[in-house]
């Protein structure tokens, strides 16, 4: 086996050593984001009833970086565990007022 063979190798095999943590990485993240809206499902805090998402508007917060990344972990967290299809809207709504807040595709938030 050449020089160049086995660099290529190692450079295959660092990349997949790379992939592997931040696949791990990935898991402990959606873990998270899983247990926590476990949690304020138990707390009646959000309630969920596809394609719809109450919650308190507190919950969500005032800045759009931080309503996104909300959005977008709730996003994951309706896929994963109530079986919502990749691309489905999810709409966020006051669960005091009803009025909606915003909604999430899957790629981008609108509010």
């Amino acid at each position: 086996m050449n020089r160049a063979n086995r660099r290529s190798e190692k450079k295959s095999v660092k990349q997949l050593q790379k992939n592997i943590v931040q696949a791990g990485k990935k898991v402990e993240r959606i873990e998270r984001v899983v247990l926590g809206f476990n949690f304020l499902v138990d707390k009646k805090a959000v309630e969920i009833d596809l394609p719809s998402l109450s919650l308190y508007r507190e919950l969500i917060g005032t800045e759009p970086k931080e309503m996104e990344s909300w959005m977008k972990n709730a996003y994951l967290y309706c896929r994963m565990k109530k079986g919502m299809a990749p691309g489905a809207v999810l709409f966020f709504k006051d669960i005091e007022s009803g009025v909606v807040i915003g909604q999430y595709d899957g790629k981008r938030a609108i509010f």
